[in-house]
């Protein structure tokens, strides 16, 4: 029997308890990350090393103890969705899809065996994307003459906070996007670097794009929740797509992150610039966008959304559909902005271990797919006659 080592000593890796059984099987026992002074708390990434510290392994049997999360006061078990689905690499590049199931043994949820074909295994939720690929993004995008990149605000640990723009300042469009307010859902910031290679790609129809649609984005809000590999929460428990109220303003010492976005709008609307529609991209075992409720022009804001998904199913793999009308989830980014400042935000959520439109689990290739088609999603949905 192979004797392992679980590794969780490296930016983004999981915060759990590890041991090894008897029986060579690797037990996790994960710990939630906490919102601040409510019971609510969620476990959803994980992201490790399987390192053969002995021997000599093929598959290892890895088996997740039970965890409880906890939303508005009620708790549900985590890892209850279908289907059960990870990811691992041999070499932390090129990742591949790994089925799981339900644990039979009594206190463990899911188990997967990991393939170890050398003397290390990368194990993951999700194919990873850390601070080192953003930094890596934004460093090619610099040289670009229509990108700007300028730094909005910094975390409760003082990590930077980047805001990227593409496009012309004062194109006729534009639009905003924001990924990663909650850590474990790396399908945005995926999706962000196939818009933005797409943008940066020199050709004809990317100029064109950049002519008329200005791209402001904010790709990991939640920088210090990635850096330590958390799963919904910044460090002092904050939600930052919870409390979007026009009333109460967001506490700068507690949500630096979620207070220096709400400054970034109110400078845009100071210079008659917001964008006319902000999307706050998540992972879920759904997929849907969710729309908001604006206190006036709602029907409006159904039709725009319609065509949005219209567009969103014509040009890319995008199948999910949309919330139900009597769908409503207040304080959110999406309701938030609808109601400050009049515009189309929602929330859309991109199905993590299931897409309709690929037929299988989607991995970072084809969210980087889905992000480049979106660049003509945006032109066709502000520029219909194109």
């Amino acid at each position: 029997m192979a004797r392992i080592f679980v590794d969780t000593f490296f930016p983004n890796a999981s915060p759990l308890r590890w041991r090894q059984a008897e029986d060579g099987v690797v037990e996790l026992f994960p710990i939630p990350d906490h919102a601040r002074c409510t019971p609510n708390c969620q476990f959803t990434h994980w992201h490790l090393r399987l390192r053969v510290a002995e021997g000599a392994a093929s598959d290892v049997t890895v088996r997740f103890a039970d965890v409880m999360n906890c939303w508005n006061g009620r708790e549900a078990p985590a890892m209850r969705n279908e289907p059960v689905r990870a990811v691992v690499s041999a070499d932390g590049q090129t990742w591949t899809g790994l089925d799981g199931r339900r644990s039979e043994v009594a206190g463990f949820a899911i188990e997967f065996d990991v393939p170890v074909s050398g003397e290390v295994a990368h194990f993951a939720i999700l194919v990873p994307y850390t601070e080192a690929d953003l930094d890596d993004l934004l460093a090619r995008v610099g040289p670009c003459s229509q990108a700007r990149v300028y730094q909005m605000g910094a975390t409760v640990e003082g990590r930077s906070l980047a805001m990227l723009e593409l496009g012309r300042v004062d194109a006729p469009a534009s639009v905003f996007l924001r990924a990663r307010a909650h850590p474990w859902e790396t399908g945005g910031s995926w999706l962000i670097e196939g818009l933005v290679n797409r943008l940066i790609d020199g050709s004809a129809e990317s100029q064109v794009i950049l002519d008329e649609v200005r791209f402001c984005i904010q790709p990991m809000a939640n920088r210090d929740g990635v850096h330590r590999g958390m799963s919904r929460f910044t460090v002092t428990g904050i939600d930052p797509t919870r409390e979007w109220d026009a009333q109460i303003p967001h506490d700068p010492v507690l949500a630096p992150e979620n207070a220096s976005l709400a400054n970034w709008f109110a400078e845009q609307a100071r210079l008659g610039q917001v964008p006319r529609l902000a999307i706050d991209l998540h992972n879920d075992g759904g997929g849907q966008l969710h729309l908001s409720h604006p206190p006036q022009d709602e029907a409006g804001h159904r039709e725009r959304m319609g065509r949005l998904e219209e567009l969103l199913r014509a040009h890319t793999w995008f199948r999910e559909g949309h919330t139900g009308h009597g769908f409503r989830n207040p304080g959110t980014f999406g309701e938030g902005l609808s109601e400050i400042y009049g515009i189309d935000a929602i929330i859309w959520e991109l199905r993590h271990n299931h897409a309709e439109g690929l037929g299988r689990q989607p991995l970072s290739a084809d969210w980087q797919r889905l992000g480049a088609d979106f660049a003509d999603v945006v032109r066709q949905f502000f520029h219909p006659s194109c």
